[in-house]
């Protein structure tokens, strides 16, 4: 008995010490700063050719810093005496696996970006998600859709693709206000929808952790009160390389 006690407890204890395995956000550097400047000067290659490339720290460690240029390539920097660059990962002739399935809206392409931060895979592996972002507008509203590659990188400055068109944002919003007297009583006059993506890591003792992916989605009608609005969870657990299975909660 004492055995079984023992071997719930390590498993309890691993799943609540899993929960603090969290995706490491980026903070940025100013542009205008004079450590941007500084981090530039000694990396001129991926550095201060035009305002679009920028300078990313982790947040719970500024010593780790990154550059992402432009054109999609991520450079991992080394601060010492200067700073040098430790690794590239270039990302410029990426393109997604799979095509958007719009249910035959017509969806524009708007390019894809590295998002700022690093998901954990492995004590030592993370990923990266490059995000592909979708859009339209109308009359009176729009609809605009973001979905994510993970990308694992490797030391060598290889990677490889872990999860494939993972939706990571959506929102849409139409006008149902017409008149002045529908205007004048303040009603919510937008039909609009909206879902956010979070990242529950959990490690299990297997090569890699396995990530809940929990979308939460949002349903607010037009002249009705916010007080109202819908909400619904959908779960998912992944493993790197290999979905587990899917569940939804209402």
């Amino acid at each position: 008995m004492k055995k079984i006690i023992l071997a719930i407890s390590i498993f309890f204890t691993s799943y609540i010490l899993a929960s603090d395995i969290k995706p490491v956000p980026f903070v940025g550097v100013k542009s205008e700063s004079a450590e941007y400047s500084a981090i530039c000067n000694y990396v001129k290659k991926y550095c201060g050719k035009n305002n679009h490339d920028k300078i990313w720290k982790k947040k719970n460690n500024p010593d780790e810093i990154f550059i992402v240029t432009s054109s999609r390539i991520l450079v991992r920097i080394k601060s010492g005496a200067g700073y040098s660059v430790s690794q590239v990962w270039d990302f410029s002739d990426y393109t997604m696996k799979d095509s958007l399935d719009d249910d035959g809206e017509d969806l524009s392409d708007s390019g894809i970006n590295i998002f700022p931060a690093l998901y954990p895979l492995s004590e030592t592996k993370n990923a990266v998600a490059l995000v592909q972002k979708w859009s339209t507008s109308y009359s009176g509203g729009g609809k605009e859709m973001d979905l994510a590659d993970f990308i694992m990188l490797n030391e060598d400055g290889t990677y490889k693709t872990v999860f494939s068109k993972i939706p990571f944002y959506s929102r849409e919003r139409i006008k149902a206000c017409f008149s002045d007297s529908d205007y004048a009583k303040k009603l919510h006059c937008y039909d609009e929808s909206w879902s956010i993506l979070d990242i529950s890591i959990i490690d299990n003792g297997s090569e890699f952790y396995s990530w809940e992916l929990i979308t939460t989605s949002y349903n607010w009608p037009a002249f009705v009160d916010k007080s109202k609005m819908k909400k619904d969870i959908d779960k998912k657990l992944l493993y790197p390389f290999k979905m587990l299975e899917n569940a939804s909660i209402g």
